[in-house]
Parts: structure tokens; sequence; C-alpha cells
């Protein structure tokens, strides 16, 4: 499910790979995350508009990264 995220005002696509009620993991490309990050995120599809936090972020592959976020 394709997300928007919003980091100080920037917005950045990002794909969910999984979803709970406590919080998400997603991938995307560019720069990884940082950890303790607090940002807006939005899933127009589901209805979903929520802070979230970063909790991990791991590099999948050259450019690419995920990241697990808990809402809060």
């Amino acid at each position: 499910m394709e997300l928007a995220l919003s980091i100080y005002g920037v917005s950045k696509a990002a794909r969910m790979q999984d979803y709970s009620p406590a919080g998400t993991m997603i991938t995307y490309d560019g720069q990884a995350l940082p950890l303790n990050s607090c940002f807006d995120l939005e899933v127009k599809e589901l209805k979903i508009n929520r802070s979230a936090r970063t909790v991990w972020t791991k590099k999948t592959f050259k450019n690419r990264h995920a990241s697990g976020l808990r809402f809060i």
C-alpha cells in the first residue's frame, strides 16, 4: 500500500509492508529515517492519518531502506 510521510514539511513516498494497531513497517528509497524521529504518516486509501516515531531502520538494497514505526 502506497503512503506519504511528512517529515519537517517535506513529503516522502513509501510503501507499507505490514500494519498493526501499534505501528507499521515501511520501505522507501533515499536516506534512512533517523531513529526516534517523529513525523506524520498518511494512507489515503485506508483513511489513516497518524503521527509515528521510527523505532528501527535497516538498509535493504543500495538506496532502499525499511523502517519500523510506532504510532504515537
